[in-house]
């Protein structure tokens, strides 16, 4: 078979284009599989429980919690390293559907009341429980 000089121009542009078009369905499946690490969901662990769904982040002795669920989040309770020998817990009264709360390290503070020194004490887990409407809500992650 042969091409005339026209049909040779396009072929390289149309395998261009198949290549993009390659990447961007590419991209936009991997985008939910990679923020479904980011906004992690974790089976509850008492029967009754509600698994919430949680947006964390850590910066510069700042932790931000968002509330991904559709309803109200009451008498929040945050621990970091829950269930070691030096737990800390800091409490938060409500945050709403889609509202970000930040909150200082130094807020956390251990059974004894000595703070959480982000800058010597690594996270390596993080917890939140608090009440809903439909009972209590729990989210617990390990820390990368």
């Amino acid at each position: 078979m042969h091409l005339s000089k026209n049909e040779t121009r396009w072929y390289p542009l149309m395998a261009e284009c198949v290549v993009i078009l390659a990447i961007i369905v590419g991209v936009s499946l991997a985008i939910p599989w990679v923020s479904a690490f980011s906004e992690a969901q974790v089976e509850p662990q008492l029967p009754g429980d509600i698994a919430l769904t949680v947006g964390v982040d850590f910066a510069d002795g700042v932790f931000t919690v968002t509330n991904r669920n559709s309803f109200d989040w009451t008498n929040i309770e945050l621990h970091v390293n829950y269930g070691s020998p030096r737990a800390y817990r800091a409490t938060v009264p409500w945050i709403r559907p889609g509202a970000s709360y930040t909150v200082d390290a130094t807020r956390f503070t251990a059974h004894d009341g000595t703070p959480f020194n982000p800058w010597r004490t690594d996270v390596r887990w993080l917890s939140v429980s608090c009440d809903t409407p439909y009972g209590t809500g729990v989210w617990y992650q390990p820390w990368q």
